[in-house]
């Protein structure tokens, strides 16, 4: 039996996790803010609540996995634009900064230690300055595994997209949880439309997710030997099931399967349904725990697929 050391652990993989529910939840403020945001004030507001946490826990967990975490200045020392973890890092930090003052200014009023002037005002400009950072910290996390090009379960750069939509689709369904555990104050009719407005754009995010997956079997079965025999984790070995079950299967297609039984009525026939929190409960979490499995998968598959000498 092959052995194989695994460098990067569940400390690394919860990073990954994390920080894609903060980029997904940030983009779905800003998205919300920005197409109604009297309508989609709660998704907004919620929005922006979270995305500073996960990615701040998640960093804290890497730095420990670093094993010397008191050195973490050393990232910031110099910014070296030819290395996706120096810029990674910069992202990560600029992220958090402006994720925690969009997050304030949604604070109530009672809250508030410092009154801020013109808070619709910061709320824009965080908004349009963080949202490329976000888009930044979603996609990142897969060019820093492509980048690594000994590597040749990772080395695709479809990865990179991959992991971007499957972050917004968590931080999506992270929203979607806490509407469907704790639902929205105000009117049902604006509960519905803040309920249709989250399930339409997952059900997006999903479907491009499956068309991300489909050419990147279909590559790896036309490129190069080292490619396609690092593939054989999910087509065969150790991953076959975890990927395919724990991540297409009850990840992806079940809860677009769900999504679309509660948005198609809304769309083609223009009825109003009842919002149902245990479907929404059901597919936020296997939409989450699909989103942790497949970092899970491709980090640790990436890992035990060898390595180009």
């Amino acid at each position: 039996m092959e052995h194989f050391l695994i460098e990067w652990g569940q400390l690394v993989v919860f990073y990954l996790f994390l920080a894609g529910i903060s980029a997904g939840a940030f983009v779905t403020s800003v998205f919300a803010f920005h197409v109604d945001p009297d309508r989609y004030k709660n998704i907004a507001r919620m929005g922006a609540f979270i995305a500073p946490i996960p990615v701040s826990i998640g960093c804290a967990l890497l730095l420990f996995d670093l094993g010397r975490p008191l050195h973490f200045y050393n990232l910031y020392r110099t910014l070296q634009w030819t290395s996706p973890m120096s810029i990674g890092s910069w992202l990560l930090a600029i992220f958090i900064m402006i994720g925690a003052v969009r997050a304030y200014t949604f604070f109530p009023e009672a809250w508030k230690i410092v009154k801020l002037p013109f808070e619709h005002r910061i709320r824009s400009v965080t908004a349009l300055t963080g949202l490329p950072i976000a888009l930044g910290v979603g996609i990142y996390t897969g060019i820093l595994l492509g980048a690594i090009t000994a590597r040749p379960f990772w080395n695709t750069p479809l990865l990179a997209e991959l992991f971007l939509f499957s972050a917004l689709s968590t931080g999506v369904a992270t929203l979607l949880l806490i509407c469907s555990l704790n639902p929205l104050q105000g009117p049902a009719e604006s509960k519905r439309e803040e309920h249709k407005f989250l399930l339409s754009f997952d059900v997006v995010l999903i479907t491009i997710e499956l068309f991300i997956i489909i050419p990147i079997i279909l590559h790896s079965q036309l490129s190069t030997l080292s490619i396609r025999e690092s593939i054989h984790v999910i087509l065969g070995g150790a991953f076959t099931s975890l990927f395919w079950i724990g991540t297409v299967l009850f990840g992806l297609l079940v809860p677009l399967a769900i999504e679309l039984f509660e948005v198609f009525p809304a769309f083609v026939r223009k009825v109003h349904t009842k919002w149902n929190p245990v479907l929404g409960v059901l597919s936020s979490l296997l939409i989450i725990v699909g989103g942790y499995l497949l970092r899970y998968v491709v980090t640790y598959g990436g890992q035990m697929s060898g390595m180009i000498e």
